[in-house]
């Protein structure tokens, strides 16, 4: 589990890594290792968020938002899973991607930290 910043844009962190064929993913971030296209894939699932918070996950290129995700309001209270999934470049070398999470909540909330319910992947496409 993660506590996020209410209003903060947060880096997500990954201390556990289910399976990396390749070595890509290191200190929270996917670090591709061959030049293409990749598929990157962000799902981040926040419990008992309020009536009326506003969320977004958003994927960093090299420090920087590449992609934000779907604004969405929470219109009931109740648990929340955001996804996202674009498609990237990466050189092969220096470029990394990093997934990001924001909500108006009027106080700090936790993501699920458990594997099921939230991730973040990356595949090679060509």
């Amino acid at each position: 589990n993660q506590t996020i910043i209410t209003t903060t844009w947060t880096k997500l962190t990954w201390p556990v890594k289910t399976w990396d064929t390749n070595n890509n993913f290191a200190t929270d971030k996917f670090t591709p290792t061959v030049a293409g296209k990749y598929i990157l894939s962000v799902t981040i699932y926040l419990g008992n968020v309020a009536a009326g918070t506003d969320c977004q996950i958003a994927v960093y290129m090299n420090g920087a938002s590449e992609k934000i995700g779907p604004y969405v309001n929470r219109v009931n209270a109740g648990d929340l899973a955001l996804t996202m999934c674009i498609e990237v470049d990466a050189n092969g070398t220096t470029d990394y991607f990093e997934a990001y999470i924001w909500h108006s909540s009027g106080g700090n909330r936790d993501v699920a930290g458990a594997a099921t319910n939230t991730y973040f992947q990356g595949s090679k496409v060509t």
